[in-house]
């Protein structure tokens, strides 16, 4: 796991994205806390176009970046905790997005510093992950939709990750 400084430039382009975006992915009826979240979710986007250099940025409701000719799709979440290994990270089963990989990170309540926990590739994550049913209880009170679930622990380092599937298309 990476821990990464968040810096006031990337939470600057975040505001900015939020309240100047309107792409269907910032108008999708489905994002629950609506500007908060997307805010939450530009500055994951953010964080990973400044580590990852060679990114491009592509905001399309099914992912949010293309690294090495993988779409990526970040899943942002927010945390009070350094991410442990049998922290869950989480998906709606309303929001598959047609991606290549799922990066999950955890951004600090207080936005300074956030926690690049890993990836997954979708069809991987599918395989593994569990679902829970609307209304199931879990710690902090009950599933709002169905939701894939998966312990952090099974997450890999996107070099892996995009390794392995350059490796892939070599063979092919």
């Amino acid at each position: 796991m990476i821990t990464y400084r968040v810096n006031e430039n990337i939470l600057r382009k975040a505001i900015t994205r939020t309240f100047e975006d309107g792409s269907e992915a910032s108008t999708n009826k489905n994002n629950i806390n609506g500007n908060v979240s997307k805010f939450r979710g530009y500055v994951g986007e953010e964080i990973m176009l400044e580590y990852w250099s060679g990114a491009d940025h592509v905001n399309t409701p099914n992912y949010d970046l293309i690294y090495k000719n993988t779409k990526v799709e970040i899943k942002t979440r927010m945390t009070s905790v350094v991410p442990f290994p049998e922290m869950v990270v989480n998906i709606g089963a309303h929001r598959l997005q047609k991606t290549d990989v799922y990066l999950f990170l955890f951004l600090n309540y207080d936005y300074r510093e956030c926690y690049i926990a890993g990836t997954i590739k979708k069809d991987t994550f599918l395989q593994h992950a569990e679902l829970k049913n609307k209304g199931d209880k879990h710690v902090n009170g009950e599933y709002y939709n169905d939701t894939f679930i998966l312990p952090i622990k099974y997450l890999k380092p996107l070099k892996e990750e995009i390794e392995a599937k350059q490796k892939l298309e070599v063979l092919l």
